[in-house]
């Protein structure tokens, strides 16, 4: 039986059914996919023939009448039917197209190998052979039917007899129609003479009873030594020249040569020409034997690779299932509920019907980790090492599919769009788009309720509460006339600004006005809470206290004791650091800083009393070299710091080292003074310059 094709013999009129011989139908999935051959001449789409409407048959668009219509399908596996991606949606439309192309291929495939093999096939459908009905070309590229050989045999030689069979002395041919089944060849009246018949030829048993007549034979041209020859031959058309051959050959080679139906040209192309069982593909000059030709389309088959089906994850063949031993061949598994794929993306706990481990190699990122759940299919491909395969694709589950295509059945049941509400076939919970209000509209099982809309008066519900607003926009303009622009509006609840921003506008000031005692709270009771001014993006002015405490916090108005400053409390720091790494700098960078630090215990003069204040300058300094100085109020000067120690409020020593480790310059138009002896370290240098002294006493 052939899968896809269907020969109607002796066929008249303009219509053949999509049928193969068992009588059921040739799919396909593109028309395409279906070619059309009235007695070997390929048709043409839409010019010779069409598709009936329900696309099962051919309608001829001129009627035939005793031809031979070939009808044969040839699906294209270039590309797949049916691209599915990771994430993409599964419907059964695309899965059986899938599977059609699949199937369609291996039948039609099925269809040519058995016509190779079995000889119960038709091997005109191959593009490769000349069959019975089809124009007979020569070339290398084709090779012939038994039946088109046959036919271009009857051809050559109905042509040779009717052009190089002629008359010749005493012979006529007087019928050379090779379709009426004969060639007449008659003896020319009166034309036979003795030198036509060879010696004792002409014997009583050749010549039937009054055959010879006068009429026949030629006045003298039967002798005594003609009719001594022992066999009488009339050969029509066969010159002199040829007889001495034809002569020579035996009852079997002339019955051969009388069943031969070529011409002599073609019987000279076989001339060179070898019968081989192992023939070079490549060459002119060979025949293959059936055996050959066999063995050759078994290993182009093989090379194509093939489909295995198993139950299970442990069920996979004891031996590799590639016809080559090689990679390419497709394992579908059934059911590969519980194969483990580890972290890397490999799966070890498959097994082969003989208990060898199966190693799966290359699952997505999607399934590392996991475990495949029961019911889920899975196909796999070979590897040229045995019991080694690579991930193909996962394959959903028949249930899971018939619900995805059920969802997408009852959504459509449930959801329709149109101009006016519906009035029948209304259930509780359908959806409905009114294309006129742009609004998304449910049924309650009594009328149509608007549940989404691009416009909000639209937007209906039952008033509860203080409104009294029917729909949205009526109870957005009821709280923007009578809540939003009450004189003292109140929050109900906390505030929370869900990562957003508190703006004003206008350059606006943002003012936190605590009534009578009350205080701006950041929380306080959280010490991980801060205010944090953003650098470059404001000031922080305080209009009461401002504490840093000991662990960097900050605290606005919990000192009721002093007004405008800021406390910091003892043993604590006043740094100025330096900015962070730009963005995209070294992360690693330390932050360097200089830091002003009280005493952690103060005491001013070793009394009770440990407030006191430092009072800085009112300007800089009028010359390089001063430095600050403090009087016994804590009020700050610039002058010139040293002079003579001692103990208690003595000044009288004057204390300097001995050894000079680091060159020096004494400073220009200055002179100074060491108390020696002094050591000048090697390597070390005291420059004094031009119109200076430097006393060492």
């Amino acid at each position: 039986m052939a899968y896809a094709s269907i020969t109607y013999t002796s066929a008249s009129g303009t219509t053949f059914a999509l049928t193969n011989s068992d009588g059921n139908a040739i799919e396909y999935l593109r028309q395409d996919d279906i070619s059309v051959r009235v007695n070997g001449t390929l048709q043409t789409i839409t010019t010779d023939y069409t598709f009936n409407a329900a696309g099962t048959a051919i309608v001829l668009n001129t009627a035939v009448a005793n031809a031979t219509v070939l009808l044969s399908r040839t699906t294209s596996i270039e590309d797949a039917t049916v691209s599915f991606t990771a994430g993409s949606t599964l419907t059964a439309q695309d899965l059986n197209n899938s599977d059609k192309q699949n199937r369609f291929a291996l039948q039609e495939f099925s269809d040519t190998y058995d016509a190779l093999t079995t000889g119960t096939g038709d091997l005109s459908v191959l593009d490769g052979f000349i069959g019975a009905n089809e124009a007979w070309l020569s070339d290398d590229a084709h090779a012939a039917t038994t039946g088109a050989i046959d036919g271009q045999i009857d051809t050559k030689i109905d042509t040779a007899l009717t052009t190089d069979v002629v008359g010749g002395n005493a012979i006529t041919v007087t019928d050379d129609t090779p379709a009426a089944g004969q060639i007449t060849i008659a003896v020319t009246a009166g034309e036979i003479d003795t030198s036509e018949l060879a010696d004792s030829s002409v014997t009583e048993v050749k010549i039937a009873s009054n055959a010879v007549t006068t009429a026949k034979i030629g006045d003298a041209q039967v002798t005594n030594a003609k009719l001594a020859d022992a066999e009488l031959q009339t050969l029509a058309g066969i010159g002199s020249d040829q007889a001495s051959s034809l002569v020579a050959l035996s009852n079997a080679e002339i019955q051969t040569l009388d069943g031969i139906t070529a011409s002599t040209a073609e019987l000279n192309q076989l001339d060179g020409n070898t019968l081989t069982n192992s023939p070079t593909w490549s060459s002119t000059t060979e025949y293959p034997t059936a055996n050959a030709i066999n063995s050759r389309i078994a290993s182009i088959v093989d090379s194509v690779g093939g489909f295995v089906a198993i139950e299970d994850d442990q069920s996979f063949p004891a031996t590799n299932p590639d016809p080559q031993g090689d990679a390419g061949t497709v394992v579908s598994i059934a059911n590969a509920g519980g194969l483990v794929v580890d972290a890397s993306g490999e799966s070890t706990t498959g097994r082969t019907t003989t208990s060898d481990i199966v190693t799966i190699t290359g699952f997505p990122a999607s399934m590392q980790s996991e475990t495949i759940a029961d019911g889920l299919g899975l196909q796999v491909q070979t590897t040229s090492t045995e019991h080694t395969y690579t991930y193909h694709k996962l394959i959903a589950k028949e249930a899971d599919i018939l619900q995805l295509s059920d969802d997408i059945n009852d959504f459509n049941a449930r959801y329709r769009v149109g101009p006016t509400d519906p009035t029948v076939d209304n259930d509780e919970g359908d959806l409905f788009y009114n294309t006129t209000l742009d609004a998304l509209k449910a049924f309650d099982g009594t009328d149509w309720t608007v549940a989404a809309t691009g416009v909000a008066s639209n937007v209906g519900f039952s008033p509860a509460g203080n409104l009294a607003a029917a729909n949205v926009q009526a109870a957005l303009e009821e709280l923007d006339t009578e809540k939003i622009s009450s004189a003292a509006p109140q929050l109900g609840g906390n505030l929370d600004v869900n990562g957003q921003s508190i703006v004003s506008t206008s350059n606006g000031n943002i003012t936190l006005a605590p009534n009578g005692t009350g205080i701006v709270d950041v929380n306080s009771e959280l010490s991980a809470n801060s205010i944090d001014i953003p650098t470059g993006q404001g000031d922080l002015t305080v209009g009461a206290n401002f504490t840093v405490n000991n662990n960097g916090n900050v605290t606005i108005g919990n000192d009721t004791q002093h007004n405008d400053h800021v406390t910091i409390g003892p043993g604590s720091e006043l740094r100025f650091q330096e900015a962070p790494p730009a963005a995209g700098g070294d992360p690693a960078i330390v932050q360097n800083y200089i830091a002003l630090a009280g005493p952690s215990l103060l005491d001013q003069s070793g009394g009770s009393d440990t407030d006191y204040t430092l009072t800085l300058p009112t300007s800089l300094p009028d010359v390089t070299g001063k430095a600050i100085i403090s009087d016994l109020s804590g009020n700050l000067s610039w002058g010139f710091a040293g002079g003579a120690m001692g103990g208690g409020n003595d000044q009288i020593f004057f204390e300097n080292d001995q050894t000079v480790t680091t060159s020096y310059s004494v400073t220009a138009n200055k002179n100074a003074m060491s108390a020696g002896p002094i050591t000048i370290n090697s390597g070390v240098v005291v420059t004094v310059p031009s119109g200076s002294t430097w006393v060492i006493v």
